[in-house]
């Protein structure tokens, strides 16, 4: 006798299914043929904007307050929180440090290509433009978790054809959409005036 009858006798888990009863399921995106592939825009473009480097006398303050949060954590023996400011202070240096590279967009009647990855049109949801003074940033949302948004850079002079090619396929949405987080984080960030 298996395992898998025993607990299904006991009514642990469901009767166990016969692999010849029915055929391999698969996601519906593919069993529908996509048919030939028609480019319909391509261009390349830095993948995100270029962080400026803070003002040195800034950078002291950000560091001696820092400094002094990572002392008080210590002697609080919070070492996971220190580990987790440590790499989030690695992390902003290094992306200060390492300039943005060139990157390769193609939108066409299968999905938007991103580098050599396609996203296929049934794996997007909608799309909006991003509000940034330092680059043309248009934001399309994913159906899945993970990525969750794909980025895509532009000109300006591109964008009312990019509105056009993501309006057959994807639903637009007038701003960005924003948690409540996304509102907490911007009191706050408001608060904080760093250019001074």
């Amino acid at each position: 006798m298996k395992i898998s009858e025993v607990t299904h006798k006991l009514g642990l888990t469901a009767a166990p299914k016969d692999p010849s009863d029915t055929a391999p399921e698969f996601p519906a995106s593919y069993e529908q043929p996509l048919g030939p592939r028609k480019v319909l825009m391509e261009w390349t473009e830095m993948s995100r904007p270029e962080m400026k480097q803070l003002d040195p006398k800034v950078s002291k303050t950000l560091n001696v307050i820092g400094g002094f949060f990572l002392v008080l954590l210590l002697l609080m023996k919070e070492f996971p929180l220190i580990l987790v400011i440590v790499s989030m202070m690695l992390i902003a240096r290094t992306l200060r440090q390492i300039p943005p590279e060139k990157v390769n967009y193609e939108i066409s009647n299968h999905g938007i290509k991103f580098n050599e990855f396609l996203y296929r049109w049934d794996e997007l949801e909608s799309y909006f433009i991003k509000d940034s003074s330092e680059m043309h940033v248009m934001v399309v949302a994913t159906k899945v978790p993970i990525p969750g948004r794909v980025y895509l850079t532009y000109k300006n002079k591109d964008e009312e054809k990019l509105i056009d090619l993501l309006g057959e396929y994807l639903i637009y949405i007038e701003g960005e959409p924003k948690t409540k987080l996304d509102h907490w984080y911007e009191k706050a960030i408001g608060k904080l005036d760093l250019d001074r």
